[in-house]
């Protein structure tokens, strides 16, 4: 199942679902079972995720509901800051 997985490019869309829902709180931390499953001993799927890298942040209503938004530090990592200081 792991390689069935991996050839039928579904790795990239597991990922994409990483998002704060409210609908579905948990979504983040099943999508990470499920990568990790995929991944055990499997250097092919570890080869393709090690592979990929990040195109940016996307917006969320549910997140600027908040008065937060997503930032792009300059290390490359993602923060969480007001969104009254990111405009």
């Amino acid at each position: 199942m792991q390689d069935l997985v991996r050839e039928a490019e579904v790795i990239p869309v597991l990922l994409d679902c990483c998002n704060i829902d409210a609908r579905n709180p948990l979504i983040m931390q099943w999508v990470i079972l499920a990568i990790r499953n995929l991944c055990e001993n499997n250097l092919n799927n570890q080869a393709v995720i090690a592979g990929m890298h990040n195109e940016g942040t996307v917006s969320s209503a549910l997140i600027e509901e908040m008065g937060l938004t997503l930032h792009n530090d300059e290390n490359g990592g993602i923060r969480i800051i007001p969104l009254d200081i990111s405009r």
